[in-house]
């Protein structure tokens, strides 16, 4: 359509592009933002507060039946000698 310089019979000014068919208007209604393109917000992670994990640390050996401990019991009898 070239009626650039021609008046237009729609009441229009002259050179005023008519509202309907041309660019989408940018006022209004907040343009829906194409899939991919939003900005890139970091989400945060909730990430636990850094705690350094201990290894399980021994029991220290307490002489109570621990593995190093003093349990010298009926479980090993003395070799007897005869």
């Amino acid at each position: 359509m070239d009626d650039t310089n021609k008046p237009q019979d729609t009441g229009q000014m002259p050179g005023v592009p008519a509202p309907t068919g041309g660019p989408v208007p940018t006022t209004g209604p907040a343009m829906p933002t194409p899939p991919g393109s939003e900005p890139t917000v970091p989400t945060p992670t909730p990430t636990e507060p850094e705690v350094p994990t201990q290894a399980p640390q021994p029991e220290p050996p307490t002489g109570e039946g621990g593995a190093t401990g003093g349990d010298t019991g009926p479980t090993s009898p003395p070799a007897a000698t005869y």
